[in-house]
């Protein structure tokens, strides 16, 4: 049993503590970490009967102190005034769940080796106050997230709607107007016209209609793009066939301008594994640009070409000059150079954005080279496998 003096220290130091801590329960700690005398509710809050606590190590009844057996001897040898652990969610004998802080200071402070004092804090309206305040945090950072995910979808879809008034008010209406010109010089001069003039009419028509039908394409790819939707179905393509037959397609809008044509092709089928509606597109799209800011009585080249392990595709054409920073940022989607925007053919410049990624989700590369002597060059290089 602790002497009279002892129990006087324990007794003016308890006060101080419970004082100070609005503590509910305590125990004197002696050096060695043994208990040697507990409060009737600190033992309430163990399983162990009042013998079983006395004499028993601190960190056997409250695994909260495994490891800081060193912070406890610091207090002892006078390095430390205390040792405090908070809101510690503890389990009762009853098994309801309660939050407590734990305070372990010396027991005589003039002489702190001689033992320790332990104090235990009821904090469960505290810590609860605490869960609830962490657990509404949190949900406001969800809300915060959610709110902040929408509000990218918001910029992009108005983005978006931009970009279709933009191609409605542009591209869209060019071709437009052709079309109902040509269909009703085809209608009125129907008797008159002669089979070259009707001719050069439909194939006019057909040529602005595929260019419509390209520009909502791109417009519809892009959607599938910036959501992450795009699929693509491989099957066996020839690329060399598909570039003759686009090129056909373009020549209503080639021939007015008086551009040609130039053929650099193998004999053999230039077959990659591909979606053939996708691979027609980055065709189109390409040849497309090309013909947009190539100047009049200009040749357009194009070449195919096996590649060591890869179908190449290059479209050359003496286009405007671009500095590297243009070059590089040629892909972006909305990005216009200067010669674009004075360009009465651009629009919103969509082609190349999709192009890139289209190659790229067949396992290709795209770039672009500018050289003085040789224009602007496109090049496309797909695996043959």
């Amino acid at each position: 049993m602790m002497s009279d003096q002892g129990s006087a220290r324990l007794s003016c130091q308890v006060r101080r503590f419970m004082a100070r801590t609005r503590g509910l329960a305590y125990a004197q700690i002696a050096p060695d970490l043994t208990i040697v005398e507990a409060s009737p509710n600190l033992k309430a809050l163990v399983t162990a009967n009042a013998k079983e606590v006395v004499g028993q190590r601190l960190t056997d009844l409250f695994w909260e102190f495994v490891g800081a057996e060193e912070a406890l001897l610091a207090i002892l040898n006078g390095e430390s005034a205390s040792y405090r652990l908070e809101w510690v969610n503890f389990v009762l004998p009853d098994g309801t769940t309660t939050y407590l802080t734990f305070e372990v200071g010396a027991l005589n402070e003039a002489e702190p080796g001689a033992g320790l004092i332990f104090v235990i804090e009821d904090a469960t309206a505290h810590g609860r106050l605490e869960q609830v305040v962490m657990q509404d945090r949190n949900e406001l950072r969800l809300i915060q997230g959610r709110l902040t995910a929408a509000n990218a979808e918001l910029q992009r879809l108005l983005q978006f709607k931009s970009l279709v008034l933009s191609l409605a008010s542009s591209e869209f209406r060019t071709p437009l107007t052709t079309i109902r010109l040509y269909a009703g010089l085809l209608m009125k001069e129907s008797s008159t016209a002669g089979p070259e003039d009707r001719q050069r009419f439909i194939a006019t028509i057909y040529g602005q209609a595929n260019r419509l039908a390209s520009l909502v394409n791109d417009l519809l790819d892009l959607d599938l793009i910036e959501a992450g939707h795009l699929n693509l179905n491989r099957v066996p393509c020839d690329l060399s066939s598909m570039i003759r037959q686009v090129t056909e397609v373009m020549n209503a809008v080639v021939i007015p301008r008086r551009l040609t044509w130039t053929f650099d092709l193998p004999e053999q089928p230039l077959i990659v594994q591909g979606d053939a509606e996708h691979l027609w597109r980055i065709v189109y799209n390409l040849s497309s640009n090309a013909v947009k800011y190539a100047p009049e009585n200009t040749p357009i080249q194009v070449i195919g070409r096996f590649e060591a392990d890869a179908a190449a595709l290059h479209i050359v054409s003496a286009g405007p000059s671009m500095t590297e920073t243009q070059l590089a940022q040629l892909f972006q989607p909305y990005y216009h150079t200067e010669a674009a925007r004075q360009n009465p053919l651009s629009g919103a410049d969509l082609g190349l954005f999709v192009v890139k990624y289209l190659v790229e989700a067949h396992g290709g590369r795209l770039a672009v080279t500018r050289q003085p002597d040789r224009g602007t060059t496109f090049s496309v290089r797909l695996p043959l496998q």
